[in-house]
């Protein structure tokens, strides 16, 4: 069976690869048939070992993807090994510095950096290198929507850099090239508190939103959220944001 994902041959660029998520999308990459150029700032001894035997390739390259000649040095080794660029995945930030608290404000320029840098960097390279179209995927987060607590130096990092996304889309769209976010999510994140994902379930009938208070005139109906919206019916409102929907009917 040939590989499902279609990309045997493809040339792509992970930074932040060493370890976490991006080391689990350069993993599924190489597992893929692709030849995967590994961005890291430590090491990525474990990560490159990781890989070894997979149908693809992984090579380490070693540098601070804020800097312009990192970014300027990943996209030329991949254009001299492999002859060209499919795809460049930047990973998101990892800065936690509370400025509200800590009035780190050095730290929150970092995050900013850390974010807009490597897009910045490689937008003219990107339409050079990409010379059959390509992809341009970065890792954004709920908190460039909504506030959550301790995270104001990466929520404003990944609002503008979702902002930079949709005018990079546009301006790279006329050399086939797609640019587009992914985003992470989870419900709190601070310096005294664990991440808090999501479930995924079905209430019950009767059973209160848990956080839209019940209307003493308007009864409870079976209500799906967090999940796919269902097909609109005759007399329903429908509640949309860019990570969940929320149906209800009313009477």
């Amino acid at each position: 069976m040939g590989n499902p994902l279609g990309l045997d041959g493809k040339v792509a660029v992970v930074t932040g690869a060493s370890r976490g998520l991006g080391r689990a999308v350069a993993h599924k990459l190489c597992a893929s048939g692709a030849h995967v150029l590994l961005n890291y700032t430590s090491s990525a001894d474990a990560a490159v070992e990781s890989m070894a035997g997979l149908p693809g390739t992984a090579t380490p390259i070693r540098g601070d993807i804020r800097a312009p000649e990192t970014v300027r040095d990943l996209v030329d080794t991949a254009v001299e090994r492999h002859g060209r660029l499919d795809v460049f995945r930047a990973q998101r930030g990892n800065a936690t510095a509370d400025v509200r608290r800590a009035g780190d404000v050095p730290a929150l320029r970092d995050e900013h950096s850390l974010a807009l840098d490597p897009l910045l960097h490689g937008a003219a390279l990107f339409a050079k290198a990409m010379t059959d179209g390509g992809r341009v995927i970065v890792i954004s987060g709920n908190g460039a929507g909504k506030v959550i607590p301790g995270y104001v130096a990466v929520g404003t990092a990944k609002a503008a850099l979702e902002s930079l996304v949709r005018y990079l889309a546009v301006e790279l769209a006329p050399s086939g090239i797609a640019v587009t976010r992914s985003r992470q999510r989870c419900w709190t994140r601070g310096r005294d508190s664990k991440a808090r994902w999501p479930t995924r379930r079905r209430r019950d009938a009767g059973e209160p939103h848990p956080r839209r208070p019940a209307h003493p005139h308007r009864p409870m109906w079976p209500t799906r959220w967090r999940c796919c919206v269902p097909p609109r019916r005759p007399g329903s409102t429908v509640r949309s944001s860019p990570s969940t929907a929320v149906w209800g009917c009313a009477p």
